[in-house]
């Protein structure tokens, strides 16, 4: 039987809340100044869980570098096992 309670161990976030912190020196403004970021939530075919990726725009080239050195590979802050992945992105 489905329940659609809301679990009490999780918490929602609008983009607008979680951008000051994921600027936050304790994230990814410690790797240098940034421009702009975009959150995106797209839910892939099969039923799968929704994947959120976040594109960050540095104002130098060499801090998007460092961002991507110190974070592709590492372990999720979230949990769960997952390995974060960075790299360039494109813009569309």
């Amino acid at each position: 039987m489905y329940h659609s309670r809301v679990p009490r161990s999780q918490i929602g976030l609008t983009s607008v809340q979680l951008i000051p912190t994921l600027r936050s020196n304790e994230y990814f403004g410690q790797y240098g100044k940034i421009s702009k970021i975009v959150i995106v939530k797209r839910t892939p075919p099969g039923g799968r869980a929704p994947v959120v990726g976040l594109y960050i725009t540095y104002h130098r080239r060499e801090d998007a570098a460092r961002a991507i050195a110190a974070v592709d590979g590492a372990p999720s802050p979230g949990g769960g096992g997952e390995i974060m992945r960075a790299s360039y992105g494109t813009t569309k």
